[in-house]
C-alpha cells in the first residue's frame, strides 16, 4: 500500500463525483431518511467476487429465498469512520489527507471459513488467524483519522469477514472448500 491508496471511480464509492440531488420526499422508511455510514473497506479482486457470488448462489438455492449480496458489493470492513445524516462529501480532501499520511506493506487476505452474523441472521465467509495485520491497519487508519482531526467511531477490532447472504436466516453453513486469498493492496471508502 505504500503511501495508502484509496480507491476512488468505484461504483459503490460515496463520496466521489457530486453529491445526488435530494428529492422532497421524505418517506420514513426510504433509504434517504437513514444514516449514511462511511466505512473503509478491503475489496476482493472482481475475479473472486464473482467466484465468491456463484457459490453462494448455489448455497442459497433451496436453502433460502434470500439473494446473495451482488459481487461488485462484497467487501471486508476495516473501520466504521461514522455515521452521517447525509453523505460527508466535504470530508472528501481531508480524508484523502488522513490515508496519504500512511504507509502500509499489501495485506494478506484469507476467508476459509463461513460463519453467521448479526445476530446469526448473515451467512459470511470468515477468515482464520489471518487477522493481525489487518486489525494493525485498521488501527492505522484510525490514528490517521485521529491526526487529522476527523470524525471516528470508537476503534473496534476487526473481524475479518465478507457477508455473502443478508438475513440468510438458516442454520446450515457453507463449506469452503479452497480458501479465497488475495492480496489487498488497496482499500475503499464506502
Amino acid at each position: 500500500m505504500g503511501g495508502a491508496e484509496l480507491l476512488y471511480g468505484q461504483s459503490s464509492m460515496p463520496l466521489t463525483g457530486n453529491a445526488p440531488k435530494e428529492s422532497g420526499l421524505r418517506n420514513p422508511r426510504s433509504a434517504l431518511s437513514r444514516r449514511s455510514k462511511l466505512f473503509f473497506v478491503l475489496k476482493p479482486p472482481p475475479s473472486m467476487s464473482e467466484e465468491i457470488y456463484e457459490t453462494a448462489c448455489k448455497h442459497a438455492h433451496g436453502r433460502t429465498n434470500r439473494q446473495p449480496h451482488p459481487a461488485d458489493l462484497l467487501h471486508v470492513s476495516l473501520l466504521l469512520v461514522d455515521e452521517f445524516d447525509k453523505p460527508p462529501y466535504e470530508l472528501k480532501p481531508r480524508i484523502e489527507a488522513a490515508v496519504g499520511s500512511i504507509s502500509a506493506r499489501p495485506l494478506k487476505v484469507r476467508l476459509d471459513g463461513c460463519d453467521l452474523y448479526g445476530g446469526e441472521r448473515h451467512l459470511a465467509l470468515t477468515g482464520g488467524g489471518n487477522s493481525v495485520d489487518i486489525q494493525a491497519f485498521a488501527r492505522m487508519l484510525h490514528r490517521a483519522l485521529t491526526k487529522h482531526n476527523l470524525p471516528r467511531q470508537a476503534f473496534r477490532l476487526p473481524s475479518p469477514h465478507v457477508t455473502i447472504i443478508y438475513g440468510y436466516g438458516r442454520r446450515e453453513l457453507l463449506i469452503v472448500g479452497k480458501p479465497y486469498v488475495w492480496l489487498a493492496s488497496e482499500f475503499a471508502l464506502v
